[in-house]
């Protein structure tokens, strides 16, 4: 890897790294600020997208979270996370009908269960 991707790398890392501390701390609106720099470094980080939706649920901004899960989804349409977060969200908001993927959602692995957008719980391991 080329030193000046390292030095990204690394750089997204750190925020990703603050990002995950700021809001195991509460402080999400911090949490949001790191997640957006990430994203402004690079708009296809998936991983930044879905964390920020979850960060966005968490403080019942459903619609924001919905875009940044449909953003994760964009830039990395072979994950299943972003899938089940965005289902859960939209059976919160009262979108039944729109919180089942109209498409397959991705294999997941690991010997886990897809039960969302079924119960709020959305993913339980075996």
């Amino acid at each position: 890897m080329p030193w000046g991707h390292r030095l990204l790398s690394r750089r997204l890392t750190n925020i990703s790294t603050a990002a995950s501390t700021r809001q195991k701390e509460g402080d999400l609106a911090g949490a949001i600020a790191d997640y957006t720099n990430a994203i402004e470094i690079n708009p296809q980080d998936a991983d930044a997208y879905n964390n920020r939706g979850n960060v966005r649920k968490r403080q019942g901004d459903l619609v924001g979270a919905v875009k940044d899960f449909d953003a994760a989804i964009a830039a990395e349409p072979e994950s299943p996370s972003a899938y089940v977060n965005r289902g859960v969200v939209k059976k919160v908001r009262g979108d039944i009908d729109d919180a089942i993927p109209h498409r397959k959602i991705p294999r997941l692995t690991s010997s886990v269960i897809l039960t969302a957008p079924l119960s709020i719980g959305a993913v339980h391991s075996i």
